[in-house]
């Protein structure tokens, strides 16, 4: 979830977005082995995105795919259609990966995703790519994978589908903390 709480200009204009993202992996509720060379497993996949400044609400359904890719802990790859509520339906491709590493005596991980959604009659077509470079505070403590802090980069080509010099591209950095619970 992210929340938004206006400055300046647009003091007054708050708002919440949130997206919820399950998966429902086939071979598990099979109890088939669906692993083949590098394919991993098949997943059903689905998103609710919420908020936002226009309210939007969309639904995104599709089937995910997992990959055996040397240096990953995940590779995915996840093909939705999404049915918008303020703009014609399309559809989306979305890769997300996280790979771990260690420098010395300090870990690390390299994760994100990248977006990519099909223009439709009201719309372009968009591409949304965000890695982040984290290190493992927690590994630290004693307790790995619990916080992290570190930088994201986020490049938005075509921000939200509208081809207009307000919103076309997006080139952002930020720093992040995370804490998993």
């Amino acid at each position: 979830m992210d929340r938004n709480q206006g400055r300046g200009k647009a003091d007054g204009d708050d708002d919440l977005y949130g997206e919820f993202s399950p998966t429902l992996s086939l071979g598990w509720l099979s109890g088939v082995d669906l692993q083949r060379g590098a394919l991993k497993d098949v997943s059903l996949a689905g998103t609710y995105e919420f908020g936002g400044g226009t309210n939007a609400t969309n639904i995104l359904t599709g089937v995910s795919f997992a990959w055996d890719v040397p240096g990953t802990t995940y590779f995915n790859s996840t093909f939705y259609y999404v049915n918008n509520s303020e703009i014609a339906d399309d559809l989306q491709m979305t890769l997300t990966w996280g790979a771990p590493f260690e420098v010395g005596a300090s870990r690390f991980l390299f994760d994100g995703y990248i977006d990519y959604s099909t223009s439709a009659s009201d719309h372009d077509a968009e591409f949304h790519f965000n890695p982040q470079l984290k290190l493992d505070l927690g590994h630290y403590r004693g307790r790995p994978g619990v916080l992290y802090a570190g930088i994201e980069y986020s490049y938005w080509h075509n921000k939200y589908g509208l081809s207009d010099s307000v919103m076309d591209t997006e080139s952002a950095v930020s720093a992040l903390v995370k804490f998993h619970f």
